[in-house]
């Protein structure tokens, strides 16, 4: 049984994080940026625009107040508290901060230590008024509701190599008055040219898909509806609709949902958690060398849904399609790793390394190494790690070969740079770029050399290690 696919993605779209549901019956995953984020407004009827924004991004922070009038001078200051905002103790003398010196530079340890301590997190502000408008109108909500998941993956397309942060302040009518956006990882200079023009092909070749759909539905359409003229023709009245192309199946531990609006099915577990969307032409078994087999789906760019297809999952999809064998072929292009320290597996597209992947858990145990390890980086890392959603990320980015725990903080690292953040003195963090072709060797290193905890977080050690495996590098901070 699939117990879902922790999905930090931790370059291209970190977004996908799914936990088992808190709540009877719900559901608790994100869905970020991809070809199917358009279904969420249909299924937010009757729901608040705090609901709305708390399904479609489990872990994030709502607060009700009126930030739309914080001076612009205050807030696009370096040593604005907009960390305060990833809390839920927040109160309103946020909206009556001054600074007390000098503004410190983006690159400073301080900055960036804050920054990081929210890596990956969304917050918004809602003006009471506002609030009310919406409990008072759902499609003014849902509209809103819209608005502001099309301004947040319009900013990630700009960065589809980058950790994300979102503080969203909206006004009284429904306007995003202020905005925080910082991004985190790996890619100091971002995307090439060359990685944009691919994420824009993918795009274009998925709105041909969707295109290519919407004309197939079309003709089935007219279909229907010369065969309803038809059969009033010969017996004076229509028959029953043509049912939709799929319909929902569910079998002991899944839940098998068809949206033939976009193409695909949404697939829960019978904890009732959304372990991920995939496209009808993606159903199909994807077999590695050893006979492991994976149901993927590809939406651009680092972003695919991708779970272990075990015997009940692949005869649910079968009855759900109503095919006697679904189509079979070798696993090309992705690689099956084990992470050493918890034993659980996560699969990465070839070309992608040191930039995301999709963590795999399979079992309980699988559950309980996870969450016993996010439990290591929030009770250790109090300082950096002020949330549990965060904790998540950073578990899942060790487990990725994408951080690693020292005694007093933790090192990030991407395939063209890395960090450490101190946990006591960010005067002790520091980062450094170095060229992407060395990510690989640094990351093997990472793997087969087990350095001592208290010289990890040294910068002086990995200059040693730089000089040793002939890497430059800049030192950032």
């Amino acid at each position: 049984m699939n117990f879902g696919a922790i999905d930090k993605m931790s370059e291209y779209y970190l977004a996908n994080m799914t936990r088992k549901s808190k709540g009877a019956g719900g559901t608790n995953s994100t869905d970020f940026f991809n070809a199917i984020s358009a279904k969420a407004a249909g299924r937010t009827t009757g729901m608040s625009f705090q609901d709305m924004w708390q399904a479609r991004f489990p872990g994030a922070y709502y607060h009700t107040m009126d930030a739309s009038n914080i001076p612009m001078g205050a807030w696009c200051r370096n040593d604005y508290p907009f960390e305060k905002f990833f809390r839920n103790d927040l109160d309103e003398s946020i909206l009556g901060w001054k600074p007390s010196g000098a503004d410190p530079a983006m690159a400073s340890s301080g900055v960036q230590s804050r920054l990081h301590s929210i890596a990956g997190q969304k917050a918004i502000v809602v003006p009471p008024e506002l609030e009310e408008k919406m409990k008072n109108d759902p499609a003014l909500a849902r509209q809103i509701m819209e608005k502001v998941e099309n301004y947040i993956a319009m900013d990630e397309a700009t960065t589809p190599d980058r950790i994300c942060s979102f503080l969203i302040v909206l006004d009284k009518n429904g306007e995003i008055a202020r905005c925080r956006a910082s991004s985190h990882g790996g890619n100091i200079t971002g995307p090439t040219k060359e990685e944009m023009q691919q994420f824009w092909a993918e795009q274009v070749a998925k709105r041909k898909r969707r295109a290519r759909y919407m004309e197939i539905l079309e003709e089935g359409a007219l279909k229907r509806s010369l065969q309803t003229e038809a059969n009033i023709k010969a017996h004076g009245k229509s028959v029953i609709d043509v049912e939709v192309v799929y319909k929902t199946y569910q079998s002991a531990n899944y839940k098998i949902v068809p949206d033939n609006e976009a193409g695909c099915f949404d697939i829960y577990n019978a904890g009732g958690e959304r372990l991920g969307a995939f496209s009808y032409e993606d159903i199909k078994i994807r077999q590695d060398a050893s006979g492991k087999q994976f149901l993927i789906s590809e939406h651009g760019t680092m972003s695919y849904d991708a779970l272990v297809l075990d015997d009940e999952l692949k005869e649910a999809l079968k009855s759900a399609m109503g095919k006697d064998e679904l189509e079979t072929e070798a696993l090309r292009g992705y690689t099956l790793y084990t992470h050493s320290g918890t034993g659980i597996q996560y699969l990465i597209r070839e070309g992608e390394e040191g930039r995301g992947g999709k963590v795999l858990l399979q079992s309980e145990a699988d559950i309980a190494k996870y969450e016993a390890l996010a439990d290591m980086y929030f009770n250790q890392y109090s300082n950096l790690i002020r949330d549990k959603n965060a904790a998540y990320i950073w578990a899942d980015l060790e487990i990725k070969g994408l951080a690693m725990r020292a005694a007093q903080g933790y090192l990030s690292m991407g395939f063209d740079g890395m960090s450490y953040h101190d946990n006591f003195d960010h005067m002790n963090s520091w980062s450094v770029a170095f060229s992407r072709t060395a990510y690989k060797a640094i990351f093997q290193y990472f793997q087969n050399n087990r350095i001592n905890l208290e010289e990890i977080q040294k910068f002086s050690a990995w200059q040693q290690v730089f000089k040793q495996m002939g890497i430059g590098y800049n030192r950032i901070n």
